[in-house]
């Protein structure tokens, strides 16, 4: 069954199946284009979503943006290297019930790195490269994490994201792709996330809705024009996701993944999903178990990322000093991309230390 999950991609179809082998042939085609996919998913993280999130942001911490989410891209190699794959996509190292829970912990390195493609609980073998497939994967792991820091910029400790970030891949990341990219628990339960509904936007955006309540506000809350309704919820609770990641991000998957319960349309899905239909046609079990999914993805990833910010919290301050913030990239980071604006800005703290002061006496 989760090998459908990759024919979107183009790869792992029953033609490309030795015959009486199981293994599939490697496709030059298919590998060409998940090289490809690859290189486009990397450039929407650095600079791509670096840039982004740093244009949406007060100037001066423009550089700090930037460099939380390229520290987030570079990390996530690291730990993906070391760990992060095999517990995502694996054989199982946690089963109960027939049910598959995490993959084995093992270095990338000391898989079988030169070959077809095997992944999951069951081995399930695609037609291209295993090396591609770890490139292919990291890929959407190491920009799930960047995507969060649209919710804590402007205040947030880098130090402390320094531990969250990597720990976070790990604990629910990993987690939750092997639930449902490879071939876990939830896939097992007929769950199908087609293209990071689950996986990617809901950990992020329930994560950032976690973390920007355990980091604090910036100060006065903006409310841009989309989501403006969930915008004045999260003000009222005293939750300044900066950016909007828990609106877009997590409120999106979760619709996403619920409507795919329901708009499964065996017409179409004959050819990458055979077997599936959606409520609207028939299968309630499906929405059901796509409401499951929702349910457990978006508890999982909220509890396990604020208790991991107050962990973190008990290490090393969560949030930057009011002087700090005050002062943007040159207090976190001893430099800054406007030299400029960071001149004016400091103009205008000494004037309003000036005029504080002359209050007081």
């Amino acid at each position: 069954m989760i090998n459908l999950k990759f024919k979107l991609y183009g790869i792992g179809k029953p033609s490309d199946i030795s015959a009486g082998s199981g293994t599939p042939r490697l496709s030059l085609g298919s590998n060409s284009w998940m090289l490809t996919a690859t290189t486009l998913v990397m450039i929407q993280s650095v600079p791509a979503l670096a840039l982004f999130y740093a244009g949406m942001t007060r100037s001066r911490f423009s550089m700090n943006t930037v460099m939380m989410v390229l520290y987030s891209f570079a990390s996530t190699f690291l730990v993906w290297t070391i760990l992060g794959y095999s517990l995502s996509f694996y054989s199982s190292s946690i089963h109960v019930g027939g049910l598959n829970f995490l993959g084995l912990p093992l270095p990338a390195w000391n898989l079988p790195m030169f070959g077809e493609t095997v992944y999951g609980p069951t081995g399930t073998p695609l037609n291209i490269p295993f090396l591609t497939f770890v490139m292919f994967q990291f890929a959407f792991a190491a920009i799930t994490p960047g995507l969060i820091v649209g919710a804590i910029v402007e205040r947030t400790n880098f130090k402390a994201w320094m531990l969250f970030s990597p720990i976070w891949i790990v604990l629910v990341y990993a987690p939750v792709a092997y639930w449902l990219f490879a071939g876990g628990w939830l896939n097992q339960l007929g769950a199908v996330d087609y293209s990071g509904g689950y996986v990617i936007h809901m950990t992020a955006g329930y994560s950032a809705l976690a973390l920007a309540m355990a980091i604090g506000q910036r100060g006065v809350i903006t409310a841009p024009l989309v989501w403006m309704g969930l915008y004045k919820l999260l003000p009222r609770l005293r939750v300044d996701d900066a950016l909007g990641v828990f609106p877009v991000h997590g409120i999106g998957g979760t619709v996403g993944g619920l409507l795919t319960g329901l708009m499964i349309d065996p017409a179409v899905s004959q050819y990458f999903l055979p077997g599936y239909r959606g409520a609207l046609f028939g299968n309630w079990h499906q929405f059901l178990v796509q409401g499951l999914a929702v349910l457990v993805v978006g508890a999982y990833s909220f509890i396990v990322s604020l208790g991991l910010a107050k962990l973190i919290g008990k290490i090393t301050p969560l949030r930057l000093t009011r002087d700090e913030i005050a002062q943007g990239d040159y207090a976190v980071h001893g430099e800054t991309a406007y030299p400029d604006v960071m001149a004016k800005e400091q103009i205008k703290l000494e004037k309003k230390s000036e005029r504080k002061i002359t209050e007081e006496k």
